[in-house]
């Protein structure tokens, strides 16, 4: 979990983290950027933020395990 005013992440940041299951932000994020997650093996769960209006496509590519995506805003964010 990240708790934070304000995160901007860069792209790939937690790219071919094996280990990391599931993954949660409270705070203003505002974008999750390309390949943020890429390869990812073991994401299961992920928690979008209200904030986030925007996520990169490709930013779950590879994540073979992810069984739920929880948007957290009333409207989901948008796809680019």
């Amino acid at each position: 979990m990240i708790n934070s005013e304000n995160v901007v992440f860069s792209e790939s940041v937690f790219e071919n983290c094996y280990k990391l299951k599931n993954f949660e932000v409270i705070g203003n994020v505002e974008t999750y950027p390309s390949r943020l997650f890429f390869n990812c093996k073991s994401m299961r769960i992920f928690e979008i933020s209200e904030s986030v209006t925007s996520i990169s496509a490709n930013v779950f590519g590879g994540c073979y395990s992810l069984l739920k995506v929880n948007a957290l805003g009333v409207k989901p964010p948008t796809i680019v």
